[in-house]
């Protein structure tokens, strides 16, 4: 299943970089070498789709993306939750301070002052 959740982190790393950051915050979500030489089996759904294009996230990212599923999933079953109105704002502002006070969190900011949030 990590494989899978490696690819699912994927996309919002692709989206998160359509328009361009610094290459401190491109660094902690993104593996630069597509060798993806850290944990090597987690890598080989994305390497038998990947056309050339796309982006290999960390495991920070495969984190944040796990986190946010499970933020999510817990939240849906509260009757309260189910009556905020901006859910998707909701589920990831709880994932982001989840993620920032979490000690084991190696990003907070870049050189340039964008936060885990924005990057």
């Amino acid at each position: 299943t990590l494989p899978v959740l490696v690819h699912e982190a994927g996309y919002p790393v692709y989206a998160a970089f359509k328009k361009p950051k610094s290459q401190k915050c491109r660094g902690a979500v993104t593996e630069e070498d597509k060798t993806a030489t850290v944990s090597q089996e987690n890598y080989t759904l994305l390497k038998e789709l990947d056309r050339g294009g796309l982006l290999y996230p960390t495991m920070f990212a495969v984190n944040a993306v796990a986190h946010n599923y499970v933020v999510a999933q817990e939240l849906s079953k509260q009757a309260e939750f189910l009556k905020v109105p901006i859910q998707r704002q909701f589920v990831t502002e709880l994932t982001v301070e989840l993620l920032s006070t979490n000690e084991t969190s190696d990003f907070d900011a870049c050189e340039k002052g964008h936060k885990v949030s924005s990057c």
